[in-house]
Parts: structure tokens; C-alpha cells; sequence
């Protein structure tokens, strides 16, 4: 017996979001093992503030696809642990730039290691081409997604 698209479309979608928590559960493990105190939610916006060098709140919650309340309450933890701080805009005072601090700095390059570890750990046994194929499906159905959105 076939099975229908709804109930296919269900089961991807769970995949998706297994694999997505196990992740996510496996980069926390690898952390808290090093002592190193961040959150998950915390590392998505600390890595994106280091590679956009200055964004802003909302160039920062459209890259990690956070909601405004979100982001403000992770740079609000971040900025506590006083691994950023929010600088105000040279051209326009209203929008805070977020920099990372020396510890901030730190501590990014502390996790990189860890970062490069889980990945080891969850592509185990996935060839390389099984990884380029599953790139090229997650960047469709990004681009599907974005195409929907211009509609």
C-alpha cells in the first residue's frame, strides 16, 4: 500500500526535527563536559555575532530566523556573562550594534573545537555524498520556502 504525501511529508518532518534535538543535544553534552557555560540558543547567535562583526539585533534574529523577543533575551544573557555588548550605530543612534567582548572572543574559539567534534559525531558512517545530497535538499527547500514567502 502507498503512502500518502501528507503522512510522508509528517514523518520528514520528524526526521528533520529528531536530528535537529539530537544535535543540539549532542553539542551540549560536548560543552558541558569542557565546563564552558553557553546554551545552545546562546552559541546560534554568539557564532553569527563573530562572523557579521557588528550586526544588528535584527540582522541577527533574520540569520538564526529568531523571533525580535528572542534575540533580545539571548544578547540580554550574553551581554550578562559580559561576552558582548551592544554599541550604538555610528549613522543611527536608535539601532545597537552587537560586538563581541575579549571574552566573548575567548570563548568562541574555545568552542570551536567542540563544534568541530559533534559534527564527527553525527556524521559517523554518512558518506560524503550522502552529506552533499542532504546540503542540496535542506538549500531547496530553503529557496522553496523564500520563493513561497515573495508570493
Amino acid at each position: 500500500m502507498k503512502e500518502e504525501p501528507l503522512r510522508i511529508g509528517a514523518k520528514l518532518h520528524l526526521l528533520l526535527g529528531g536530528a535537529f534535538k539530537a544535535a543540539t543535544e549532542r553539542f551540549v553534552l560536548n560543552v558541558s563536559e569542557l565546563g564552558l557555560e553557553i546554551t545552545f540558543d546562546q552559541w546560534s547567535i554568539l557564532g553569527p555575532i563573530w562572523q557579521m562583526e557588528g550586526a544588528s539585533q535584527k540582522e541577527l534574529g533574520k540569520v538564526t530566523t529568531k523571533d525580535k523577543t528572542s534575540v533580545t533575551r539571548i544578547i540580554d544573557s550574553l551581554e550578562e556573562k559580559n561576552l558582548v555588548v551592544r554599541v550604538p550605530d555610528q549613522l543611527d543612534k536608535r539601532v545597537k550594534r552587537v560586538v563581541l567582548t575579549k571574552k566573548g572572543e575567548k570563548l568562541f574559539y574555545d568552542i570551536l573545537p567542540v563544534m568541530d567534534k559533534t559534527r564527527r559525531e553525527m556524521n559517523k558512517n554518512i558518506s560524503e555524498s550522502d552529506r552533499k545530497t542532504f546540503k542540496a535538499v535542506l538549500s531547496k527547500l530553503i529557496i522553496n520556502h523564500e520563493e513561497c514567502c515573495k508570493e
